[in-house]
């Protein structure tokens, strides 16, 4: 089971039908009973991220996301609502979200080892931390990837 991420090709974010999605577990844009009671869903690509420089500043733009490319975030957003209202389809479910970018502003889409210290990169997304934050009661965890935190990567 997978997602795909910012530097996968395009045609793995092309999701077929249902065949695919056995063989390949290919779960971007898709969701999947696991068991009774839990779904697990899956969104790949990475948003426009964020640097601030010396912990004070303006949150500048940085890295090129993809595929999802809007500042705004707008396709992402609306790939997520989608995504989240195809899963949401029994009450009592449980669910996991596997996403390539996290929930903005969380510590594990953070990263503050970059170059000498002094620099912090803001990985994630708005629009997934509200989402995990009006659902948490339905939401078991988010599995994702995106940021690389280490010393001069």
């Amino acid at each position: 089971m997978f997602i795909p991420g910012n530097h996968d090709p395009i045609e793995i974010f092309e999701t077929k039908d249902s065949q695919e999605l056995i063989h390949r577990a290919n779960i971007h844009k898709r969701s999947l009973k696991l068991a009774d009671g839990l779904v697990i869903c899956g969104l790949g690509g990475s948003v426009q991220n964020f640097i601030q420089v010396d912990g004070k500043g303006p949150l500048n733009t940085c890295w090129n996301p993809f595929p999802y490319k809007e500042e705004n975030h707008s396709k992402f957003n609306e790939d997520l609502k989608q995504l989240w209202d195809i899963t949401v389809t029994d009450s009592e479910d449980q669910i996991v979200i596997m996403t390539h970018e996290g929930p903005f502003l969380s510590s594990t889409a953070k990263n503050e080892q970059f170059y000498n210290g002094n620099t912090t990169y803001f990985c994630g997304s708005p629009a997934l931390k509200d989402l995990m934050l009006a659902n948490h009661e339905k939401i078991v965890c988010n599995i994702h990837g995106h940021t690389h935190d280490g010393s001069n990567y």
